[in-house]
C-alpha cells in the first residue's frame, strides 16, 4: 500500500539501529513509522465496519433459515395430519398416502436445511464473531494506543534533552540550533527501543488480523461452499427418489378426479330432479346471507372515492398540515404515507352492524307486547273495569311505547 512502510523495510531499519545506534538513520524514519501506523489504523477501521456488516447479514440469513426450517416442520406435520385423516376417515388410501409422502419429503428437506444453517453458524458466524470481539474489538485507535504512548514518551524526552544540550551550549557561550540524532542516541536508547518494540507489536497484530480477515475467512467461505454443495446434492437426491412416485401419483390422481367428477354429475342430476318435484316448494335462500360490509349509497356515483385530506403532523417543535392521498373503498378508508413505498393505513368505516337472529326461541315484538299485557292483567285490581266494575272481558288501551319505556 503506498505511503506505508513495509514490514521488510521496518525490520531492516530496526536491525541496523540495533547493531549501530550512532550511525543508523532510524530516527529520520520515525515520522514515516507514525504515518504508516495511522494509515494502517484507517484500513483496520474500514475492515471492522465491513466485517460488522457481513456479520449482520450472515446472522439475518441464519435467522431466516431457521424460521424456514420451523415452517417446513410445521408444514410436514400438517400434511401428516391430512394424510392420516384421509386414510382413516375418508377411506381414500391413494390421497392419504400422497399427503404422507409429501410430509416425509418436506421433513427430509427441512433436516437438510437445518444442517446447512448449523454449518453457516459454525463455519462463518463463529469465526467472524471471535474476530470482531477479539483482535478488532473496540473503536478506531484502540489498537495503536501503546504505540502512541511510546511515541509521545520518545518525543517528550527528545525535546527535554535538546533543551538541556542547548542550555549547556548557551552557558558555554555557544549557540546551537540543531542537535544531531547521533549525539543523543545513547541517551534515547531506551525510548527508541520501546518505540521500535511497540511498532513491532502493532505490526504483528495487524499481520494476525490480515490473516484472519483474509486467508482464514476465505478458507471458511470455501468450507461453507462445500457445505452448500452437499446441501443441494442431497436435496436433489431426495427429490430424485420422489420423482418416480410423482409420475405414478399423477395417473392415480387422474383416476380419482374422474371418479369424483362422475359422483358430482350424479349428485347434480339428482338435485335437479328433486328440485323439479311439484311437492317441494323451494325458495331461493342464497340471498339471505349476511354480509358484514354491504355496499350502500347511490350506485350512480360509484362505490369508491379518491381524494386528499390534510393531516396535522406530530412534530414537537413545528406542527404543519400535510397533504395525504386517501381512498374510500369496500367499507375501508385507505390513507397513504408520505413514503409511497409503504402500504397505506387501512381504517374500518363500519360504525354499527345488525344481524338477524336465526334462533327458534326469539319472540317478535308483538309477542313481547302480549306477554307484558298478560302480566299486567294478572296484577291485583286489574281483573275488573275501573269505571263500571264489570268483570266481563274488557280491553286495555295503553301505547306500546309506555310498555317499553325503561
Amino acid at each position: 500500500m503506498p505511503g506505508i512502510m513495509s514490514v521488510d523495510e521496518f525490520v531492516s531499519e530496526t536491525q541496523e539501529d540495533y547493531n549501530s545506534p550512532t550511525t543508523s538513520t532510524f530516527v529520520g524514519k520515525m515520522n514515516y513509522c507514525r504515518q504508516s501506523v495511522n494509515l494502517l489504523e484507517e484500513t483496520l477501521d474500514f475492515d471492522r465496519d465491513g466485517l460488522t456488516k457481513m456479520k449482520k447479514a450472515v446472522k439475518a440469513v441464519y435467522n431466516s433459515g431457521n424460521t424456514h426450517v420451523d415452517n417446513e416442520v410445521y408444514l410436514s406435520k400438517a400434511l401428516e395430519r391430512l394424510g392420516a385423516n384421509a386414510v382413516t376417515k375418508d377411506q381414500e388410501q391413494d390421497i392419504g398416502a400422497a399427503f404422507l409422502k409429501f410430509s416425509v419429503v418436506t421433513k427430509e428437506l427441512s433436516a437438510l436445511m437445518k444442517t446447512l444453517m448449523q454449518s453457516l453458524h459454525n463455519i462463518i458466524m463463529f469465526p467472524l464473531d471471535n474476530l470482531l470481539k477479539g483482535d478488532l474489538r473496540g473503536v478506531k485507535g484502540d489498537l495503536k494506543r501503546p504505540f502512541d504512548k511510546a511515541s509521545r514518551d520518545y518525543e517528550a524526552k527528545s525535546t527535554k534533552i535538546e533543551k538541556e544540550k542547548k542550555q549547556q551550549a548557551k552557558e558555554a557561550g555557544l549557540i546551537r540550533t540543531e542537535i544531531s540524532a547521533a549525539e543523543i542516541a545513547d541517551e534515547m536508547e531506551k525510548e527508541r527501543k520501546m518505540f521500535q518494540l511497540q511498532m513491532c507489536e502493532y505490526l504483528l497484530k495487524v499481520n494476525e488480523i490480515k490473516t484472519k480477515k483474509g486467508v482464514e475467512l476465505l478458507q471458511h467461505l470455501v468450507e461453507f461452499y462445500h457445505a452448500q454443495n452437499n446441501f443441494f446434492q442431497d436435496g436433489l437426491k431426495t427429490i430424485g427418489h420422489f420423482n418416480n412416485y410423482i409420475i405414478e401419483l399423477s395417473s392415480k390422481l387422474q383416476r380419482v378426479r374422474q371418479k369424483q367428477d362422475e359422483e358430482r354429475k350424479k349428485l347434480i342430476d339428482l338435485r335437479n330432479t328433486l328440485r323439479s318435484s311439484p311437492s317441494l316448494d323451494i325458495k331461493d335462500v342464497g340471498a339471505t346471507g349476511y354480509s358484514l360490509h354491504q355496499l350502500q349509497g347511490n350506485q350512480h356515483y360509484g362505490y369508491t372515492k379518491v381524494g386528499h385530506l390534510l393531516k396535522k403532523s406530530d412534530g414537537k417543535m413545528r406542527r404543519v398540515w400535510q397533504k395525504r392521498k386517501c381512498e374510500v373503498r369496500d367499507g375501508y378508508l385507505y390513507i397513504s404515507h408520505s413514503d409511497e413505498t409503504k402500504a397505506p393505513t387501512k381504517l374500518n368505516l363500519l360504525t354499527c352492524q345488525v344481524k338477524a337472529g336465526g334462533g327458534t326461541g326469539n319472540q317478535s315484538l308483538l309477542e313481547f307486547q302480549q306477554s307484558i299485557i298478560r302480566q299486567v292483567q294478572l296484577l291485583p285490581g286489574n281483573d275488573r273495569c275501573c269505571d263500571c266494575s264489570s268483570t266481563k272481558g274488557g280491553e286495555m288501551h295503553l301505547p306500546s311505547e309506555h310498555l317499553l319505556r325503561p
